[in-house]
C-alpha cells in the first residue's frame, strides 16, 4: 500500500517540503512554486512524515 500527499501552493508562496523517514531526511527538500502542485509518495511501514516551511514573495506587481 501508498499513499500519495499532494503540494498545492496558493498565493504568492514558495514552500519547500522535505519528506521525513524515521526521523531524518529523505533526498533533497522539494521546492513547490507558486500556483504549482507537486505528488509525493509515501510507502506503507514506515514512520512518515513532511516539514513544509513557507516563504512569502511579496505582492505581485
Amino acid at each position: 500500500m501508498t499513499t500519495v500527499v499532494k503540494v498545492h501552493v496558493g498565493g504568492n508562496y514558495l514552500a519547500t517540503v522535505q519528506h521525513i523517514v524515521d526521523g531524518k531526511g529523505e533526498g533533497e527538500p522539494v521546492q513547490v512554486k507558486p500556483q504549482e502542485e507537486k505528488y509525493f509518495t509515501v510507502h506503507h511501514g514506515k514512520a512518515n512524515s513532511f516539514e513544509i516551511t513557507e516563504e512569502y514573495l511579496g505582492d505581485k506587481g
